[in-house]
Formats: structure tokens, sequence, C-alpha cells
């Protein structure tokens, strides 16, 4: 084909095209136009009804492009208003209110000129090419990407016809009033909730992908959530508000395998447990809040939990829990491990405690052994006799006094405890302790008390002189060291406040932790035994008080305690002929001892004394020797702790024998056994004692003294 006929053939087929958009124009102009009178019908109807003679109305039509005239017609055919000319094309509507057709508006156009219809066609024809190429062009593809998600809030009549609109909706989005809901959204999500009874439906209109990708990562947060509780090492529960159970992750099915869905939570807790964790529950439903505790689970087999953990609000609805949370830990290891930690350091302690006594009594037993070959070896008559026998009495009050010390730090003991001017027992010591503590110590005293105690002298003394010493060991190069007593109130009760206050080197938080253990010390090798704080904390516990310790390095140290008390002096008393008096003739003592060498050496004491002495080692020797007996003992000196019958059965038994039987109890560890006993009129002597402690103790009991005022 020539190149001619290619350009004639070309130069057809672009009037053909042109003439296709041309007619294409003049359609959709005439649709348009029809489209545009529905819309103005049922926007503008009501109004034109109501103002129908009112020019102002009508000049809204005029003023519309391409419109020529209108006419307003009522149901039966009569014209009520027109304005303009009816040459052009005319289009009309029906007005419907309330179901029935109540007129007719007509709107007459300007029919459309093919100008405009040229001008069209070339401005597509143009637009054409360009687009095309733009199309060809990805890196300059214009792209629509949506900037908003939403959703439409539709109100649709029968006919699914749209009444009104609500919302924004992902791009742009042309709806008009009056469209069709399947016309208006085609690819759409669309949920009806339908309206009993009326003419209209609520739609809510979604975009489909948004809507499939929001479900998407709803189920991957479920899923990265349940992963998250899987996981957790934490027990995780989910509960109703009353209580019944509707999830539990992995490591709670693990101890559980046997748990169900709708379980009573506080079921799973040990009896002991179930009404504070049911307690916990409510509180979290009741005040929206955590509540925190610990308790023990219940595991098969008998086997106990160790739990802490909280309940909380889970999902809440205005204001009330819907759901409730449990999250728990397992303490079981931990508190083994703890366990196993004290175990661990009591040990240590109790080794160190052996060790340290062990020490102390070899150099006592090696000086006892020493001076006793010496005494055994050298004549009666040499001079240094009397010196090792001195020596040996002082071995023995040394070692007497360690084993005191270990029975005060071990267990409480029987003592004296008689009421106690606080403030003159601690005057009266300070005035001897200046010389101990050196003339480079300042000490200064507040005594300000003025509480009685009730407690034994020696042991408050020697708690005060421990501290004091502790104290002046802690200042090698002089310093400050402040006592001060006052009143004060402790624990809803009078109390005295003691104050040890230095200004010495201090210690650190590891140090203040240990300082009461036995045998713990800071000081050198030979200058310490490590039992003087040890015995002070035992004393001050026995009294029912307590001691506290603050001190930093360098910053010194102050021990406080508090002791209970009382503000009115006890009634003064006089003792006439308290001294103590001789065995009288015929004295007969009634001896019970289970060690033989004991019970043979105390024998000889007691006879040593002018007593007569009836001796049994065993008690029930000594009952057989009161039945088959024509004498009543004067008194009974049995040991309290004996194998197979203690002192106190024997001394009720005894007395069952001769009522008016009198009693003196020894020994070394009472242990539990002097809690059995009448305190009213008990009287105990602690071994290790010599003869003149017991014949004092015997005449005291047999020649009690005359109290007067």
């Amino acid at each position: 084909m020539s190149q001619r006929a290619l350009k004639v053939m070309a130069g057809a087929s672009l009037a053909v095209v042109m003439l296709f958009f041309g007619w294409a124009r003049l359609s959709w102009e005439r649709e348009t136009n029809q489209k545009a009178t529905r819309q103005l019908a049922h926007l503008l109807a009501p109004e034109v009804l109501v103002d129908a003679q009112k020019s102002a109305v009508w000049q809204r039509f005029q003023s519309l492009p391409g419109l020529e005239g209108g006419e307003l017609l009522a149901g039966d055919g009569h014209a009520l208003a027109n304005f303009g000319t009816s040459s052009g094309d005319a289009y009309e509507c029906p007005l419907i209110e309330s179901g029935q057709l109540v007129g007719t508006l007509r709107l007459h156009y300007a029919p459309p000129t093919w100008g405009w219809a040229w001008v069209s066609t070339w401005l597509v024809l143009l637009a054409a090419p360009l687009g095309w190429t733009l199309y060809r062009l990805p890196k300059q593809r214009l792209i629509e990407e949506p900037t908003t998600t939403g959703a439409l809030l539709l109100e649709v009549d029968e006919n699914d016809r749209i009444l009104q609109m609500k919302g924004t909706m992902n791009g742009p989005a042309v709806v008009a009033i009056g469209q069709s809901l399947s016309d208006a959204f085609p690819d759409k999500l669309v949920h009806r909730e339908d309206s009993p009874g009326g003419p209209s439906s609520l739609v809510v209109v979604r975009d489909t992908q948004a809507w499939e990708g929001l479900k998407k990562r709803v189920q991957e947060l479920k899923d990265h959530y349940r992963s998250l509780c899987d996981h957790a090492h934490d027990l995780i529960l989910v509960c109703q508000p009353e209580g019944t159970l509707v999830f539990a992750n992995k490591a709670m099915l693990q101890i559980f395998p046997q748990l169900e869905a709708g379980s009573i939570v506080w079921s799973l807790f040990e009896s002991a447990s179930q009404e504070l964790a049911r307690e916990k529950f409510r509180e979290s439903v009741l005040a929206g809040e955590a509540s925190f505790f610990q308790a023990q689970m219940s595991v098969a087999q008998g086997q106990a939990l160790h739990v802490e953990g909280s309940f909380c609000p889970g999902l809440v609805d205005s204001g009330v829990a819907v759901t409730v949370l449990g999250i728990f830990r397992d303490l079981t290891r931990q508190r083994k491990a703890e366990a196993e930690l004290r175990h661990a350091q009591k040990m240590e302690a109790i080794g160190r405690l052996a060790g340290g006594v062990a020490h102390d009594f070899n150099n006592l037993l090696t000086v006892m052994g020493s001076v006793s070959s010496l005494i055994q070896f050298e004549p009666e008559d040499s001079p240094t006799r009397w010196e090792h026998l001195s020596l040996l009495d002082e071995t023995v009050d040394r070692a007497a006094e360690l084993t005191r010390q270990l029975l005060l730090f071990s267990r409480p003991r029987n003592c004296a405890c008689t009421p106690l001017d606080v403030d003159t027992v601690l005057a009266d010591l300070l005035r001897l302790a200046q010389r101990l503590l050196g003339e480079d110590i300042a000490l200064h005293t507040e005594l300000q008390s003025r509480c009685w105690l009730m407690a034994d002298r020696s042991e408050l003394e020697q708690v005060a002189m421990n501290l004091l010493v502790n104290a002046r060991d802690a200042m090698p190069d002089g310093g400050r060291l402040d006592v001060v007593s006052r009143c004060c109130q402790w624990r809803g009760a009078p109390a005295v406040q003691l104050e040890f206050r230095d200004s010495g080197c201090g210690m650190s938080e590891e140090l203040v932790q240990r300082i009461f253990e036995p045998y713990f010390t800071t000081k050198e090798s030979g200058k310490g035994t490590g039992l003087g704080l040890s015995t002070s904390y035992a004393i001050i516990n026995r009294l029912k008080g307590s001691v506290k310790v603050n001190s930093k390095p360098g910053q010194g140290t102050t021990f406080l305690i508090h002791l209970p008390a009382t503000m009115e002096a006890p009634p003064a008393q006089s003792v006439v002929g308290s001294e103590v008096a001789p065995a009288r003739k015929n004295e007969l003592v009634l001896l019970v001892e289970d060690d033989e060498r004991l019970c043979e050496s105390t024998t000889k004491t007691l006879r040593m004394l002018s007593y007569e002495v009836a001796s049994a080692i065993s008690p029930q020797t000594a009952l057989e020797w009161l039945e088959n007996s024509q004498r009543c003992p004067n008194i009974l000196v049995t040991d309290l702790i004996m194998p197979g019958m203690n002192g106190a059965e024997l001394a009720r038994r005894a007395r069952q024998i001769h009522p008016d039987l009198k009693v003196l109890f020894v020994s070394g560890y009472p242990g539990d056994a002097l809690e059995e006993l009448d305190p009213n009129g008990l009287e105990f002597l602690p071994k290790p004692y010599r003869g003149a402690e017991l014949n004092t103790r015997i005449r005291k009991i047999l020649d009690p003294p005359v109290l007067g005022r």
C-alpha cells in the first residue's frame, strides 16, 4: 500500500475516532443532565414545594449551567410555578413525600453543541499519548496511595439507596446521596444491621483489603503474645471474675498436666493458702489493682510449690474487670538454695564455735594438768604449794566462766532478777570503767532514764562492760565514748534506751552482719575471744529487748539497746539476819547425782561442812531410800537432768512421801526442764559450784531470812 493510501486511511481513522468521541460526549452530557435532575429532585423538592411562589428558590435553579427553564407540576398535573423557556430538552423526575406522589419537577436544558464535543474530543486525543507515555515510564507512574484508613457508616432505604453518610474511606471516594449501595461500593466489605420494623438500615462499609490486613495483624499479635506466654518461665493464668480458669500457659500446664478450663483458681493452692488466694483475687476484682502475695500451690504426690506473684485486672470494661490475670513465680529452688545456705552458715558457725571452745578448754586443761603434776610431785611443806593450788582454783573459775558464757548465748538460764535502777547501775560501773578505757578516751555520760529494770545486775553490768571494751579496742589512738540512757516508748510500752557511741574506726556492712556470731572477732589473735558481743546479744534477748548497730568505716559505731522497763520504783525491803549460819547438828541431806565422781566429791564436801549425807546415783535408788528410811531428810539436793527420771519428777514423788521436803536443784545445763517447774519457791544452783556456794544456798533454804519494812 502506498504512503498516500496510508495517510488517507490514517485520516479517515482519525475522523471516525473523532466522530465517536463526539457522540460519546453528547451521550455523556445527556446522562449527566438526567442524573443531576434526579439529585435536584431529592435535595430541593421539599423546599420548592413549600416556597413554590418565591422567586428566590427558582434563582437557585437558574444559576445551574445549561438550564433554560423549569416547571413545577402538582399531583393532578396543573402548573404550580415555572421560570425561563421550555424550548430545550426536557427531563422529568417525580417528587415523592412519605411514599406518595406529590408532584413532578420538569427541567429544560439547552441542547448540546458540537463545539464543546469537538473540543472535548481533541483534548482526549491529546491526553491519550501523554497518558500512554506516563504509563510506559514506571518511575513516573502516578500511584495514588491511601492516606487514611477508616470506614463509612451509611443509612440506606429499603431499596439500598443511600440516605445519609458519615466517616472516611481509603482513597478518594465520591458518593452521592440517593446512589445505589452496590453501585457506590462494588468491591468493598459491607456489614449490615437491619433496624427491626423500620424503613431504613445501618450499613458499615470497609475497604476489603484493609480489613483483611487488619484481621491478619490481629492474628499476628495474638500469636505473638501467645508465644510470649508459652515461653515465659512464670506461671500465667487468665480467669473470669468469678474465679473460673480460661487460660494457662505451658509453664503452668507442665506443673499441673491435669488442669482444665473451668477450674477454680484458688483450688490450685494448698489448703492453708486457699483463703489468702481467694481474698487477694477478690481484692484485684473489686479494687482494680494488683495484689501481691506469697503462698504454696498444691502439686501431685503431696508436694508443695512455693510461689510469689499477684492477681491483677486483665480486660476492663466501664471500670469493671472482665478477666483477671494471675502471674506467679516458682520460688521452690530459691527457697531450697536459701535453706542450704542457712544450713551452711549454721555449720560454719558451729564449726567456729567448736574450734574456739576446744582451743580455750585445751589451754585451761593444760594449765590444770601442769599444776596438778607440780602439786603431786612437790613435798607437802613446799612454799609454792599454795601458789599452785591458787592457780588451779583460778583456772577452774575461768573454765566455769567460759561454760557460763556458752550456755548464756545458747539458751536462757535461770537467774536472780531483781528491780534495778538503770542509771545507778551504769553510774557505779562507769566510775570503775574509766581506768579500763584509759586516759586517751574521753568518756561522756548522760544518764537520764529514771527507769527500773527487772534483770540480774551482773548480766546488765556484763552487757555494758562488753560494749565498753569493744569501744576501747576500736579507738587504739584515743577518741570519745558517749553513754546515754533515756526513757522512751518501745513496742507500745515503757522502755529504757541505752546508747553506746564511739568515734572509732567503724565497721563495714559485712562485719556488722556477723559481729554477734560466737567466736567471730575482728581483733588480732590473742586479743579477743569472740564471745563478748554474742553473750551480750543473748542477755538482751533473754530480757526481751533488742539491739541495733549503726557503723560505717571511719565514722565510728553506735549500739542502740531497748529493754522493757517501768517508771515506778519497787518498795524498799530490808533483810534481817541474812548472815550465813553454819550447819546445825543432825541435819540430813539427801544427795542425788548420776555422776559417781561428782557425787562422791560433793558428799565429802557436805560432810566437811558438818552435814549428814545420804547419797544416791539414780532417782530410783533415792526413792527406795525414802520409802525404807525412818528419817525425813531436811533437804533434797538433786541433779535436774538424769537418765530414766529427771529431778523434777523425783522431787514430785519424794514429796508424796514427805510433803514438807525442801528441794534444791543443781544442773550444768538444765535445757527446757526449768520451764516445767513452778517458778514460785524454785531454788536452782548452776554448775560448777564451790562448797561455800552450796552451803550458802542450803542455809538460805533451811534458814530463810526474815523480811522487814
